[in-house]
Parts: C-alpha cells; structure tokens; sequence
C-alpha cells in the first residue's frame, strides 16, 4: 500500500481485525493519529484515534491512554473525550 493517510488508515484497521492486541497495530494507529498534525485529514485521525483508544483499553495502558486523551484534546477531537468518559466513568 502507499503512505497515504488514507491508505495507512485501510492497512492499521486491517491490522486492527486480525490482530487487535498486536504491536504492529499500536504502531500503525499512532503513526496516524500523532502525524496528523503534519496535514493529514482530521476525520482519518479521529477514526485513527477512536480504534487506537479501543486497543489501548485492550492491553489497559492507562499511561498510554492518557497521553491519547491529551492529544484528542489538543486536536480538538471532543468526541474522543466524551465517548472515553461515557465508556469509562471512573476514568
């Protein structure tokens, strides 16, 4: 595949639902979700971050989490926040 962000969104959630536990698919969501500031589509790092999310709580890296909840909030992905919260009330 080519290093589109659109392409390496295809390839991390493929990744993603094969092995959803694996290094391999932390490393693919984050290469998205913390490059997106170079100019990469807001809406492929928030879907980059919601499933990065998901297999942060799998593995329950709360330091990790942590660290994606600052970036949300600094990209001003609200919804990432909220659902977060929603999911995780003691959080």
């Amino acid at each position: 595949m080519g290093s589109s962000p659109v392409a390496l969104l295809f390839q991390a959630l493929l990744q993603f639902s094969i092995k959803m536990g694996a290094r391999e698919t932390r490393r693919l969501l984050e290469k998205i979700v913390y490059a997106s500031a170079s100019g990469g589509s807001e809406t492929i790092a928030s879907v980059a971050r919601w499933y990065l999310l998901r297999h942060l709580h799998a593995k329950d890296d709360l330091e990790l989490i942590d660290t994606l909840l600052v970036n949300a909030t600094a990209e001003g992905d609200s919804r990432l926040v909220d659902f977060h919260r929603r999911l995780y009330p003691s959080s």
